[in-house]
């Protein structure tokens, strides 16, 4: 029996990403700043002042360009949570089932984004126009190739580009550290459903499932028949699932072993890619100064 799980069954996302920009995250009551007529606080974070800051200079070089844009510092719902491999919090799950509640959440808002509503609002031309002032010409450029042997480019031009260029002082230095990084939560992920211990605390996780009625054989199996297009589970059923999974979880000590084995993975990745580890952490936090004066200055 296989007890790999998809790698894009994650309950929730951290913050929305639009085709035409990216959005910044919650922020907290904290000092208010003002940017082109819009009135947002201080991040606290971080991940949200250089987020923050990333959209202030995509705003002016888009506007240098002719197209408007605004900061949109989406709210994030606190009780947003991640679950790669199997839901663990039985309060959670009480609460949220599979989370379908936050992700309606989250795609309303993002209907409700002024810079999709203004894109989509432009005509072909335009429409195609500020994409190129956004992402570039042409994806060529930057390039690097993942882990999993992907490769991916990106253009050395445009609003994303610049953008990186004035935040962390060397836009191919961020976009190489960057997507490798990024990818390898996904690689982790196969590494850990893959190992042995983690297909037998799944086959014990099953087990307890079958014992309280559902015949679930992986975490994927029930999740899909929460979240599945052909037969979504009534809220109540979707709930009682998502309890049962994570009161397994815990009865079957797959969160545990899960727990376990993702810490083992991401201390050999940190071990076996040292340099993009330590180079993100060193742009991210030189760029932070900077970040907190473009915040400033609006």
């Amino acid at each position: 029996m296989s007890s790999r799980l998809a790698l894009g069954t994650r309950v929730a996302v951290a913050c929305v990403a639009s085709v035409f920009f990216m959005t910044s995250c919650q922020f907290g009551s904290r000092a208010a700043v003002t940017h082109a007529g819009q009135t947002y606080v201080m991040p606290a974070t971080q991940a949200e002042t250089l987020d923050l800051a990333k959209q202030i200079l995509i705003g002016h070089c888009m506007r240098r360009h002719g197209f408007r844009f605004w900061v949109v510092p989406k709210r994030v719902e606190k009780t947003q949570r991640d679950f790669p491999y199997v839901i663990e919090d039985i309060d959670w799950a009480k609460l949220h089932g599979y989370g379908k509640d936050i992700q309606k959440k989250l795609e309303n808002a993002e209907k409700r984004d002024p810079n999709q509503r203004y894109f989509s609002s432009l005509s072909a031309l335009r429409r195609a126009a500020a994409l190129r002032s956004m992402n570039g010409p042409a994806p060529v450029g930057m390039s690097v190739r993942l882990p999993n042997g992907i490769l991916v480019s990106h253009s050395k031009g445009g609003c994303d580009t610049e953008s990186d260029e004035k935040l962390y002082g060397d836009a191919y230095a961020w976009f190489r550290a960057s997507r490798i990084t990024d990818s390898l939560a996904g690689l982790r992920i196969g590494q850990v459903t893959s190992d042995p211990q983690f297909d037998a605390a799944v086959q014990a996780w099953s087990r307890c499932m079958l014992r309280s009625g559902y015949h679930y054989r992986t975490p994927t199996q029930s999740r899909m028949a929460a979240n599945g297009t052909k037969s979504l589970l009534p809220r109540d059923r979707e709930i009682a699932t998502a309890v049962a999974e994570a009161t397994c979880a815990t009865q079957s000590q797959l969160s545990s072993v899960a727990k376990r084995l993702d810490s083992k993975c991401r201390h050999k990745q940190e071990l076996r890619y040292p340099r993009e580890t330590s180079d993100r952490q060193r742009l991210a936090r030189t760029a932070l100064p900077r970040a907190r004066a473009v915040i400033t200055r609006g």
